[in-house]
């Protein structure tokens, strides 16, 4: 079977509703990157099978704030009907912070890492070949979602999770303590930028000890190979 890469969205207006090309297949994984609201209270992702109100939910990823220092639960939603909660302690995003979210379609279970760490698995009780749908909502902010065709699983690094969002405004359905609605919050991190591959830059100041540059970005399904150089004066 072909798969074809499916682009990512990004910046999208919550709440959000997404088509995914081809629905879930074993070893696909989708990677979400924002940042939880100052004061939230709640968000979610759900994995839909439709994007029709009262669709059934084979995945409902929910970070909670009700009690410090949060936690998360994930159900299902099936027949009109909420499932057994799975709750776990804590929660990797803390109120206010930048982060990274990949769920991989695994043959028995959704296998989720937060921030390139394993966080849990949930086992399949919705077959996931019938989800078609992503839905993000609640008060957090989303700078993409990605998509990855299947492949063999490696370990991702740890690392913080970097912001990069233009300006926004706090919806006003979501009331955050401190905070009027609808007031304007800076983002401290320019808007991403997207560049031509291939591409070539200099380095400012050149490499010295203790100096990082971190490459982000989503492998085409299609790829057979990815080169990064780093070059001297010749």
């Amino acid at each position: 079977m072909a798969f074809y890469p499916q682009e990512p969205f990004y910046n999208p207006v919550i709440p959000f509703n997404g088509s995914i090309h081809g629905r879930l297949q074993e070893g696909k994984s989708i990677i979400i990157s924002g940042r939880v609201f100052p004061g939230a209270n709640r968000f979610h992702v759900n994995l839909q099978c439709g994007s029709a109100a009262g669709a059934d939910v084979a995945l409902h990823f929910n970070p909670r704030y009700d009690a410090s220092p949060g936690y998360v639960v994930t159900n299902t939603f099936q027949n009109s009907r909420w499932g057994q909660e799975e709750r776990k302690h804590p929660t990797p995003f803390p109120q206010g912070s930048c982060f990274n979210l990949m769920i991989q379609v695994g043959r028995d279970s959704f296998k989720i890492a937060t921030n390139g760490s394993h966080f849990m698995e949930f086992r399949h009780r919705i077959h996931f070949a019938a989800v078609d749908t992503i839905r993000v909502d609640g008060m957090v902010e989303i700078s993409s979602i990605a998509f990855q065709s299947p492949q063999p699983c490696t370990p991702q690094p740890a690392y913080p999770p970097q912001c990069a969002f233009p300006p926004h405004r706090y919806p006003p359905q979501y009331a955050v303590p401190g905070v009027p609605a609808g007031y304007p919050v800076p983002s401290p991190y320019p808007p991403p930028v997207v560049y031509t591959v291939p591409y070539k830059s200099v380095i400012n100041g050149g490499f010295y000890p203790g100096r990082t540059i971190t490459i982000q970005g989503v492998i085409n399904g299609a790829a057979k190979r990815l080169d990064t150089n780093k070059s001297g004066i010749v």
